[in-house]
């Protein structure tokens, strides 16, 4: 084969490639801002983690947290979880977003979830593709017993809401924290995926290789 034709070809195949790869975020490495560290938990916020970008979230050591709550319970891989710090006080509730760091598209397929001080939190999860919502689930969260494993079938998307709010306080946990909306998460599913070809670009290409004769 000649060398050109090569070089065509091998330009022509990597553009078919649909490569994925797939990322179980922990947090065990996550790098957060320790100018706002809360109290002795190394809590901060989280503005970037394997190639993805959170805005509102924030995280801490589940194992450093001394009061009783979801916080110590939610903790599935190591002892760093994630949380929803950012509140809207128009909304009444807890958010935070995920977008990938280079502007491409993700699935997002399982979370380990758990209420941090109320029992019946409602949880809101939507998946967003170009601006236009694809997915959307809407959870009921405790602040008891171990995280729950929630599976999602978000294919696709370029950012990720997930907004927390109601449910009552739950009993024998400190009142201080009585209003507190967060959800705690471990373990997000997170997979960057490459952009699949239009059909204009698979004919454009085979009609390249017809004309070399490949």
């Amino acid at each position: 084969m000649k060398p050109f034709k090569t070089f065509f070809l091998t330009i022509a195949l990597g553009g078919m490639v649909f490569s994925a790869q797939a990322d179980n975020l922990s947090f065990e490495d996550a790098k957060y801002d320790t100018q706002n560290n809360v109290g002795t938990t190394e809590a901060g916020r989280i503005d970037q983690y394997n190639g993805f970008m959170f805005k509102g979230a924030w995280t801490l050591n589940a194992s450093l947290y001394q009061e009783a709550s979801g916080y110590q319970l939610a903790a599935t891989s190591g002892n760093r979880v994630l949380y929803n710090w950012s509140y809207d006080s128009a909304a009444k509730r807890n958010s935070f977003s995920v977008t990938s760091a280079n502007n491409g598209l993700f699935d997002f397929t399982s979370a380990n979830m758990i209420a941090a001080w109320r029992d019946g939190l409602i949880v809101e999860v939507v998946g967003f593709k170009g601006g236009q919502e694809l997915y959307k689930t809407t959870l009921t969260l405790n602040a008891f017993g171990s995280p729950e494993t929630k599976s999602f079938d978000f294919y696709g998307i370029d950012k990720l809401t997930i907004s927390s709010w109601g449910g009552v306080a739950h009993a024998g946990y400190h009142p201080l924290h009585a209003g507190g909306l967060q959800v705690v998460i471990d373990d997000m599913n997170l997979t960057h995926v490459a952009a699949v070809p239009e059909p204009s670009t698979y004919a454009m290409m085979f009609a390249g290789l017809g004309a070399l004769g490949l």
